[in-house]
C-alpha cells in the first residue's frame, strides 16, 4: 500500500479506511473506533490531516475529508445541507434556507437555518464561507418535516405547511414580512389549508392564527377556515410584521395592528 506523504502506513490505511466509508463528514468517535495507536496520539493524527488539506475541521469533533482534487489549498466543500446535518440531531433545514427550497422566494439566505429541538450551546458559525443557525424549539413543536436527497444523502427539511406557519411566526428569520409576503402569493394555490390548519393547533401560538388570517383574507383562502382560525387567536393587540413600525390602524377581528402595508405592496392576484 502506498503511505500518504508524512504520514505512516496505519494512518494510511485509517484514513483510506474512512474514505472508503463513504462518509464525506465523519466525527472523533468514528476514527476512534478505527484506531489502534496510542490514544493520545489519535488528536495528534487528526491535527497532521488538517494540516496537510487532507480533512478540514467543521467544528469541534466533527471533520471533512477533501477529496484529492480540493488540492493544498483545500478549497473545496460538502453541500452546505449536508454539513447542516451533522451539525445537530435530531434537525430540520427551516426557516429562510426551507423558503428558498420550495422556490417560495427569489432572494437567497444569508445562511443555513436549522431547527431543533437539542440545544446546541456553542453555535456554529461559519464553515468554508457559508453561515448556520441552529434555532432551539420544544420537542413537542418538532414535526412537519419532509425530505430531500443531495447526492445519496437523505437531507430533512421542513414540508411546505410548515415553512408558511414558521415564516408568519419568525419572520425576521425569513428576509422579513415582505419575503413572507412574497412566499405567501407564491404558495398561495400550492398549500393544504388542513394541513396547515393542523400544524398551527400543534404549535400553539395565537399569534400564528393572527397572521394567517389576515393574509388569508388577503389571499381569499376559504371564509370556513379563517373563521376557525379566529376562535384561536390570543387576547391583546399583536403586530403583523414584528420588526415593522410601533404603529398603524387596527385590525380588530385579529388583534392585529397593521404596520406593513399589504394592499400597497403586491396584488394577490398577480
Amino acid at each position: 500500500m502506498t503511505t500518504i506523504h508524512g504520514l505512516g502506513s496505519e494512518s494510511t490505511l485509517l484514513l483510506r479506511q474512512l474514505a472508503g466509508s463513504g462518509k464525506t463528514i465523519f466525527t472523533h468517535a468514528d476514527v476512534k473506533k478505527l484506531w489502534h495507536d496510542k490514544p493520545g496520539s489519535l488528536n495528534n493524527f487528526l491535527y497532521r490531516l488538517a494540516k496537510r488539506r487532507w480533512i478540514r475541521r467543521l467544528e469541534r469533533g466533527k471533520y471533512m475529508i477533501l477529496p484529492f482534487e480540493a488540492g493544498v489549498s483545500g478549497e473545496y466543500t460538502e453541500h452546505e445541507f449536508v454539513i447542516a446535518s451533522r451539525l445537530v440531531s435530531p434537525y430540520m433545514i427551516g426557516l429562510w434556507t426551507a423558503l428558498n427550497h420550495h422556490h417560495l422566494t427569489e432572494q437567497i439566505p444569508d445562511r443555513v437555518y436549522l431547527l431543533s429541538p437539542k440545544t446546541k450551546h456553542n453555535n456554529v458559525g461559519q464553515i468554508a464561507g457559508v453561515s448556520y443557525r441552529v434555532l432551539t424549539i420544544p420537542r413537542a413543536r418538532f414535526f412537519g418535516a419532509t425530505f430531500t436527497w443531495i447526492g445519496k444523502e437523505k437531507i430533512w427539511i421542513t414540508d411546505l405547511e410548515r415553512t408558511l406557519l414558521d415564516a408568519v411566526l419568525w419572520p425576521e428569520h425569513c428576509g422579513g414580512f415582505a419575503e413572507v409576503a412574497k412566499a405567501f402569493r407564491e404558495a398561495k394555490e400550492k398549500v393544504d389549508l388542513e394541513k396547515l390548519d393542523d400544524y398551527a393547533k400543534k404549535m400553539e401560538r395565537g399569534i400564528a392564527f393572527k397572521r394567517l388570517g389576515l393574509l388569508g383574507e388577503w389571499l381569499g383562502w376559504s371564509p370556513g377556515m379563517r373563521r376557525l382560525w379566529r376562535k384561536h387567536i390570543s387576547k391583546g393587540v399583536s403586530f403583523l410584521d414584528p420588526q415593522g413600525p410601533k404603529s398603524g390602524p387596527q385590525i380588530s377581528r385579529w388583534n392585529l395592528r397593521l404596520n406593513f402595508n399589504l394592499e400597497g405592496f403586491l396584488d394577490p392576484s398577480r
